[in-house]
């Protein structure tokens, strides 16, 4: 009697999963990394902010694929396509320092406080996953030895030197 009460709570927790164990890299994804950099940036204006952004160059699509979201360094954003170019990819994160947190001594505000939802990957600095859209299908593929270029202190006037 025991042993089955025991057998019963053992299995009540092996049907859950964290999404880490649900997310499997696509080792073949029907295009390749021609091109990877990642690049920090400064603002040159108070409160401007800084950040980091991650552009790829992808070549040889074997067919129809939608490049959805860039997963880097503990972020996620969704990846932008060049203007000017359909097989170039950015990532632009921004740090966010601040962070709007409610203390208050009713519970029920402090309750709108929204959990930091885990990060379903371990990457290394120079690591990055891509996911996209194939088909129906979401996949997901991870990316390697992403070199980082200098840093763009970007100007401290405003356009047309407007006050």
């Amino acid at each position: 009697m025991i042993t089955c009460i025991l057998l019963l709570f053992a299995s009540c927790g092996g049907g859950k999963t964290n999404d880490q164990e649900q997310i499997v890299l696509y080792p073949d994804p029907p295009f390749k990394v021609a091109d990877v950099y990642s690049q920090k940036w400064v603002a040159g204006v108070p409160d401007g902010g800084s950040g980091t952004n991650v552009h790829f160059t992808l070549v040889e699509f074997s067919r129809d694929v939608t490049i959805d979201k860039v997963y880097f360094r503990e972020q996620v954003t969704k990846a932008q396509i060049s203007p000017q170019t359909r097989n170039q990819f950015a990532g632009y994160f921004r740090n966010n320092n601040r962070r709007d947190v409610i203390m208050d001594i009713d519970p029920v505000k402090e309750a709108k406080n929204t959990p930091k939802t885990p990060f379903p990957f371990k990457l290394n600095d120079n690591e990055a996953v891509l996911s996209f859209l194939d088909g129906n299908f979401v996949r997901y593929t991870k990316i390697t030895d992403i070199r980082e270029e200098e840093m763009l202190a970007l100007p401290s006037v405003k356009p047309n030197n407007e006050n």
